[in-house]
């Protein structure tokens, strides 16, 4: 068995995964989180050896303190891991320029290293127009974002007045306000400074052929929670069955199943709770590494602990294999040991509502080796306008999980009928729609070579209507 596991081990390529956060309303409120607010320039990042773990790390020399206290050098260290078996990264992890200068929300870590309290999300980076400095929130900083109807946009700041600012109102000497610091440049003037947007769907990857679970929907994906079930939501098990069912029934190509209890801990002193320990658990007790394990309460203390409910709120992601299978055409690299976790107090924030189980399809689906959905449209995967599971997932998951050929009609018609539900219709050759009407803003997916539309589509100019002129039923 030992041997086995080692063999399994060196095979493994990365991790990957991604963060849902709870954002505060506004930068002040978010000081108010933070243990330090400050201005720092990256002097230095480099990479360091512990516990036979490469770890990068970022030196910061403080320029202008904002609120809290800290020394004039720190340090930043990321959650990108590298042994000798395996290699672990985050979507939107902090990362740091050499020679520029950032604006960091942060709490203490340990000794002189810090983390940003929302990993890389209400991070400013300094860039000049006409001598003048202003203030660049990242725009890649791949955080899944919630209860984003309350809180206000990132915008560009004028820096002098944005620092000035944030001190008096973090402590309560002035409302904030912010047209005080704003900037008069929008950014889509400084494009050509910041990160391209991704496409509309994307997979988590390395960088060539992305995740992927081979076998679906023949095969189950079995998903297990900790014995312990979720201290802040008694009925965290089912609201978990919830987010499986719907995932099931609305991304039909899927075999997910809620598969009982784990009782997985990870070691005292941990740095991280899906590493070796993680991943050596799984193949030990199932003999597999197709299973998906969900722990609570942030048990290695990865995230910064949330501010009433404002923070990280969970992450999750999988580990995959150098090895690659071929399914629909694509080259896919061979998923394993898939994971979420969440962080402490999220079962006491969610509880009580439908993000509960929208946060579980969102970190499940990372799981899966999906990525984020870039664009305005509402969608369960698009970190900035993100809700339940849409037409735009359905397109995404549908094109790495396609739903069973047994399932398409060679031509299927659609007449004389009114669509409030979001729904997705498949044809191995025609799809033939006639008097259709979509309401409750529902989103109707039509995938098939050909599709024919009514002549007056007027009552989808104002719908979601999906059209992919493929076949997906092979």
């Amino acid at each position: 068995m030992k041997q086995i596991v080692v063999v399994v081990f060196l095979t493994i390529h990365f991790s990957g995964f991604s963060t849902t956060i709870s954002p505060p309303s506004n930068l002040a409120e978010m000081g108010k989180m933070s243990e330090v607010v400050v201005f720092a320039k990256c002097t230095r990042a480099y990479a360091t050896e512990d516990l036979n773990e490469t770890r990068f790390r970022f030196k910061f020399s403080a320029q202008s303190l904002v609120f809290g206290e800290i020394e004039q050098e720190f340090e930043i260290q990321n959650m990108h891991i590298i042994t000798a078996m395996a290699e672990r990264v985050i979507i939107g992890d902090n990362e740091f320029e050499e020679g520029k200068s950032y604006l960091l929300f942060l709490n203490h870590q340990s000794d002189n290293l810090w983390k940003p309290i929302l990993f890389s999300y209400g991070i400013f980076v300094e860039h000049f127009i006409g001598g003048e400095s202003h203030l660049l929130p990242l725009e890649d900083h791949g955080a899944h974002l919630i209860n984003k109807d309350r809180v206000e946009p990132l915008r560009i700041y004028e820096k002098d007045k944005l620092l000035d600012l944030l001190t008096k109102a973090i402590e309560g000497k002035i409302p904030w306000d912010h047209r005080l610091a704003k900037s008069a440049y929008k950014i889509n003037q400084f494009k050509p400074v910041l990160r391209a947007a991704p496409s509309h769907c994307t997979f988590v990857s390395d960088g060539s052929n992305p995740a992927h679970w081979s076998g679906f929907p023949g095969s189950v994906l079995p998903i297990k929670y900790h014995n312990n079930g979720d201290p802040g939501c008694s009925n965290g098990n089912q609201k978990i069955q919830d987010a499986i069912n719907t995932m099931n029934s609305t991304y039909q190509g899927l075999n997910l199943e809620l598969n009982g209890t784990h009782t997985y801990t990870p070691p005292g002193g941990c740095t991280n709770a899906t590493g070796n320990d993680y991943t050596e658990y799984i193949y030990e007790t199932y003999s597999t590494s197709r299973y998906a394990l969900i722990q609570f309460d942030d048990p290695c203390n990865e995230m910064a602990p949330m501010s009433g409910c404002n923070g990280v709120q969970a992450y999750g992601g999988l580990w995959w294999y150098s090895s690659t299978h071929t399914e629909n055409g694509n080259t896919w690299r061979n998923a394993a040991y898939a994971y979420v976790v969440t962080n402490q107090n999220f079962g006491n924030c969610n509880c009580a509502d439908s993000d509960y189980e929208n946060i579980m399809i969102h970190e499940l689906s990372h799981s899966l080796g999906i990525g984020h959905i870039a664009g305005s449209g509402t969608a369960n995967m698009n970190p900035s306008n993100a809700g339940p599971p849409s037409g735009l997932d359905i397109q995404c998951l549908d094109y790495a999980y396609p739903p069973s050929s047994s399932n398409c009609q060679d031509i299927e018609t659609l007449a004389n009928t009114t669509i409030s539900s979001n729904i997705t219709i498949k044809a191995s050759n025609q799809i033939i729609l006639n008097n259709v009407d979509i309401t409750n803003n529902a989103t109707l997916t039509l995938i098939a070579p050909i599709i024919d539309l009514a002549e007056d589509v007027n009552s989808f100019i104002s719908s979601t209507l999906i059209t992919i002129n493929e076949d997906q039923c092979n």
